[in-house]
C-alpha cells in the first residue's frame, strides 16, 4: 500500500533557505559552485533575490525544492515588431524530491503551464553534469540545443534548454501570410 503524501506549493519563508541549503542534492550544490562560485545558502539567496516569482514545494510540510522565474520583455525591432516575453527558470531540490517522481512531474507541469500562459518561452542553462535534472527537464518537454553550450569563467560546461508556449491556430491566422 502506498503512502499518501501531501504536496504544497507556497511562498518562500526565510527558514526555507537555511533548511534547503543544508539539504540540497549534491548535484545542485555542485551546480551552484560551478555557476556562481557561491555557498548553497548564498546561491539560493541570490536566486531568490534575482527572481520575480519564487516558490517552495513541500512534501508533508518539509521543504523539498525551491524554484523561480525572472521575466523579461524582448523587443523585436524588425519590420513586423512583436515583443517576446521570456522567463528564465530555475529549480533546486533535496533528495526527497525524486522519491515521488509522478507527484514531482504532475506539480511541475502545472507550474510550467501557468508560466507559459504569460511567457512565450521559458529557458535557462544547466550544468552539463546535472544529469538527473536534465532527464527531468526533458520529461517536462524542454528542448536542449546542442549548439548552445557555453563554458563559463570557472571552465564549467552549461547546456541551454527551453520550452516554447503553444501557438494557437488563431495566432497564426492573424499574421496573414499574404498568399
Amino acid at each position: 500500500m502506498s503512502k499518501d503524501i501531501r504536496v504544497e506549493v507556497r511562498e518562500v519563508l526565510s527558514s526555507d533557505l537555511k533548511y534547503l541549503s543544508n539539504n540540497l542534492r549534491d548535484a545542485d550544490v555542485l551546480e551552484i559552485r560551478a555557476s556562481m562560485n557561491l555557498s548553497p545558502v548564498d546561491g539560493l539567496d541570490k536566486c531568490v533575490n534575482d527572481s520575480d516569482e519564487c516558490w517552495v514545494a513541500t512534501i508533508d510540510s518539509i521543504p523539498a525544492c525551491i524554484f523561480g522565474l525572472s521575466s523579461e520583455k524582448i523587443t523585436n525591432e524588425s519590420k513586423d515588431p512583436q515583443d517576446v516575453y521570456a522567463g528564465l527558470v530555475w529549480a533546486m531540490g533535496t533528495d526527497s524530491l525524486f522519491k515521488y517522481p509522478k507527484t514531482l512531474t504532475r506539480t511541475s507541469r502545472k507550474v510550467i503551464g501557468r508560466w507559459l500562459e504569460d511567457h512565450d518561452v521559458l529557458y535557462n542553462y544547466i550544468w552539463s553534469k546535472n544529469n538527473l535534472h536534465k532527464t527531468w527537464l526533458k520529461s517536462l518537454g524542454f528542448t536542449f540545443l546542442e549548439d548552445c553550450r557555453v563554458v563559463n569563467e570557472f571552465n564549467e560546461v552549461f547546456e541551454f534548454f527551453c520550452k516554447l508556449a503553444p501557438i494557437e491556430i488563431d495566432d497564426l491566422e492573424e499574421g496573414g501570410g499574404g498568399d
